[in-house]
């Protein structure tokens, strides 16, 4: 996965096969807890969240949450999409 700004495939049509299909928003940690915004490229260009758990100890997260929607600039404006409906979660969206 890309950060913003360096190159990936943002499209279907790949003009660069080791270029990344996900490019890296914005990302916040907590705790135990991390929430990742990410976009998707490909036929849809799609924005992603995604919630996940890494507990002391444990050597893999677990995906507790995960939606699409945005873009959203930061975590405030996650919370605020959040909060008022703004997202679909209702499908298992490929990470």
């Amino acid at each position: 996965m890309q950060t913003r700004g360096q190159k990936w495939n943002a499209t279907d049509a790949i003009l660069d096969p080791t270029l990344p299909s996900k490019r890296l928003i914005w990302a916040e940690v907590d705790g135990e807890y991390y929430v990742v915004h990410y976009e998707r490229g490909g036929i849809a260009h799609t924005f992603h969240m995604l919630v996940a758990k890494l507990a002391n100890g444990e050597a893999k997260p677990k995906v507790v949450w995960s939606a699409i929607g945005g873009p959203f600039k930061d975590y405030a404006a996650f919370l605020d999409a959040l909060r008022n409906g703004k997202l679909d979660d209702r499908l298992d969206y490929a990470h």
